[in-house]
């Protein structure tokens, strides 16, 4: 490494979760997913099937990330009437992520949908972790049998769109792939040109985590630790008798490791560099509380 770089590591956890959009007693069982989510504390929070009403007054996203003190960003989608406490409600199932860190942008690409399905998209968001840029993408696929080439059509679109986000250190893609762990879908992602690839997922799960990395950067040290990939939130709470969800959420550990140049002292810069190193620090530290 040049004399002039060094090394900086970021250490955080992210977690994927399907929560369940409003089944069984709605409001009773986010009480009990909020508990678990909040003993669990991860750094970023990828959820699929958020249930949100028309009027939002009832929106699972951001009742999580006040609860939890996160920043979120959320993409309502596949609109139809859903039933909330027996009575019919219009309402979405979108995606969101839950974020500690800043949120410098959000997007979103439509996805190859299924007749039989409905709308699939993709959901990315622009992180700040410490000066690192890490790009996060959010996905839940199409899950009717025999789908198996509409979601490797998904999966490739979505791997297009990775390979071209040259703006960032690292890419952290999770979600619901409904794929199992040796369904061909999910080899575009693993064998991305230009790219190492990490991945955590229990056997037999279709949640996933991805950590995407430019072979021509620095490499991840331990991109994944996966002392602890799954949190039970599929067991009934003894309290209200309920399921926080159907399946377990899948949860990991990373440490990336992302190449910095080093600063001179201020003092010995000359008067235009001087400037532009205030105004970068400066804006770091807006993002940094804007954060908190």
């Amino acid at each position: 490494m040049p004399h002039d770089m060094f090394s900086v590591h970021h250490r955080f956890t992210a977690m994927t979760f399907d929560t369940s959009s409003c089944r069984d007693d709605y409001r009773a069982r986010v009480d009990v997913m909020t508990q678990a989510l909040s003993l669990a504390a991860p750094d970023i929070l990828l959820l699929q099937n958020v249930f949100a009403t028309a009027d939002n007054r009832h929106n699972t996203a951001s009742h999580l990330a006040n609860a939890l003190h996160m920043q979120c960003a959320f993409l309502p989608v596949r609109p139809k009437i859903r039933y909330l406490d027996g009575r019919p409600t219009q309402s979405h199932n979108g995606l969101a992520i839950l974020s500690r860190h800043a949120v410098i942008d959000a997007g979103r690409i439509e996805l190859p949908c299924d007749p039989r399905d409905g709308e699939r998209i993709a959901q990315f968001v622009d992180l700040d972790i410490d000066g690192m840029r890490l790009m996060v993408a959010n996905i839940q696929l199409g899950h009717q049998a025999g789908a198996d080439a509409v979601r490797r059509h998904q999966i490739e679109t979505l791997a297009q769109r990775l390979a071209g986000a040259h703006d960032f250190d690292h890419i952290l893609v999770g979600g619901d792939f409904n794929a199992g762990p040796n369904e061909p879908a999910l080899a575009p992602i693993r064998e991305m040109h230009g790219f190492t690839v990490a991945e955590a997922a229990p056997e037999r799960c279709v949640d996933r985590l991805f950590v995407l990395t430019r072979e021509a950067a620095y490499r991840p040290i331990a991109p994944l630790t996966l002392a602890d990939t799954r949190l039970e939130l599929d067991r009934i709470d003894p309290i209200t008798n309920l399921f926080p969800a159907e399946r377990a959420a899948l949860m990991c550990e990373m440490t990336l490791n992302t190449a910095r140049e080093a600063l001179a002292p201020i003092s010995g810069l000359p008067g235009w560099a001087k400037g532009a190193r205030m105004r970068r620090e400066s804006a770091i530290s807006v993002l940094h509380t804007a954060a908190e």
